[in-house]
């Protein structure tokens, strides 16, 4: 009788060997995809940060050096892969009284900044008003 519970054990020991490598391979597998996908996020989350930083020193340039309806393309001071677009839409216009030469124009700015692949193509898209004021010779 001992010798048939030894041959049961026997078999019983490779079932539980191949259920754990089976069970030690699965989380493996699920433990791989969660890293590969912490890094992607972790990619698409800097490219974000970055295109912030150059929304940001876009608008400051352009509020140094004035604002313009253009689209920068690669090589014109962005990074490469980017892409910068902007639009300005005139909202409103007070032309002044005549003891006031002082003109105030109000503009809509629209920036958007581009990067990626065209099938698979991010954005970074803003909008800001701005104030002008424009004197007209008054004393």
């Amino acid at each position: 009788m001992k010798l048939k519970k030894i041959k049961n054990i026997h078999g019983s020991v490779l079932a539980e060997v191949l259920i754990s490598v089976v069970i030690i391979s699965i989380s493996l597998t699920v433990i791989i995809q969660s890293m590969s996908l912490g890094m992607r996020s972790s990619k698409m989350a800097a490219d974000y940060v970055l295109a912030s930083v150059l929304w940001d020193n876009y608008l400051r340039v352009a509020d140094r050096d004035g604002y313009d309806n253009r689209t920068s393309v690669k090589g014109e001071g962005l990074l490469e892969g980017f892409r910068l677009e902007t639009s300005i839409a005139d909202i409103w216009s007070d032309e002044g009284s005549k003891n006031n030469e002082v003109k105030l124009e109000f503009k809509k700015l629209d920036v958007k900044l581009l990067w990626g692949q065209e099938s698979k193509e991010r954005k970074y898209s803003a909008e800001t008003y701005l104030v002008e004021r424009i004197d007209n010779g008054a004393k």
